[in-house]
């Protein structure tokens, strides 16, 4: 029988810290020692509580995860699961057995999965201080190399991990928080803004067609004037996309990048 242990919720989001709680404390042997809201906090409360785990945002303002790591210690950190909403860290993730990964957005089953994996490790009762320092110098690599980012996106998708290549999404809508993927007949919540995917996306031939919509110029089957000015973009899956009179040079680029 598992043995209950203390879990530390760090988190820069008010949000997503109420949605982990939530969670942690439905998993039977878990229990929320505290929440921090920054990594100040973070190094605070992990001194003062010595929680056996720490649900750890990477992406927080002034001081993120891995600078709370290396505050702390890596010899004197607790057991960490990473937090984040950046896929960039996804992969990583893989190759780092003794620590687990929860990808934005939150979901009960994964969360659960890895206070599963929390769990196993305490009852073994061994040192991860070695890979949570391998863990750090990629996950550092992968910070400080984000413009070298794949041609593809992580996406989780229920429990499936699904390696999405750039060129093969034909088109991306906004949808609050996220944006949705669209590609090869079907959609994908990604944590995102349209205005990162644009940067991202514009040299694989996509344009930004509205505030709220980004094209890929290969799936575009034809573009029909409407009566009262403007287009609607015809794609070669049939869905149809309204334009902005906003986004009107963009447009015009690209039927010029179709010719």
């Amino acid at each position: 029988m598992s043995k209950s242990f203390s879990v530390l919720i760090v988190d820069d989001e008010p949000v997503a810290r109420k949605g982990l709680r939530r969670i942690v404390e439905k998993y039977p042997s878990a229990w929320v020692v505290g929440e921090a809201r920054n990594g100040t906090e973070a190094v605070s409360q992990i001194q003062e509580m010595k929680p056996d785990v720490v649900l750890l945002d990477i992406e927080m303002p002034e001081k993120n995860g891995l600078e709370v790591v290396r505050e702390i210690g890596v010899a004197q950190m607790p057991l960490v699961v990473f937090v984040t909403a950046f896929d960039q860290y996804a992969v990583t993730a893989f190759d780092v057995h003794a620590i687990d990964y929860i990808l934005k957005p939150i979901r009960k089953d994964r969360v659960h999965e890895a206070l599963n994996r929390v769990a196993q490790k305490l009852n073994e009762s061994v040192s991860i201080s070695h890979q949570l320092s391998e863990a750090l110098k990629m996950i550092q690599g992968l910070s400080e190399g984000k413009e070298k980012e794949q041609d593809r996106l992580v996406i989780r998708d229920g429990s499936t991990i699904r390696f999405i290549n750039l060129a093969d999404i034909t088109w991306v809508e906004s949808a609050g928080n996220y944006v949705q993927i669209h590609s090869e007949g079907a959609r994908f919540l990604y944590r995102a803004t349209m205005t990162s995917m644009e940067e991202r996306l514009t040299r694989y031939g996509f344009f930004r067609t509205s505030r709220s919509t980004l094209v890929n110029v290969t799936y575009v089957k034809e573009c029909r004037y409407k009566k009262r000015g403007g287009f609607t973009i015809h794609l070669l899956n049939g869905d149809i996309l309204p334009t902005s009179k906003a986004y009107r040079v963009n447009i015009e680029l690209m039927l010029s990048a179709s010719a």
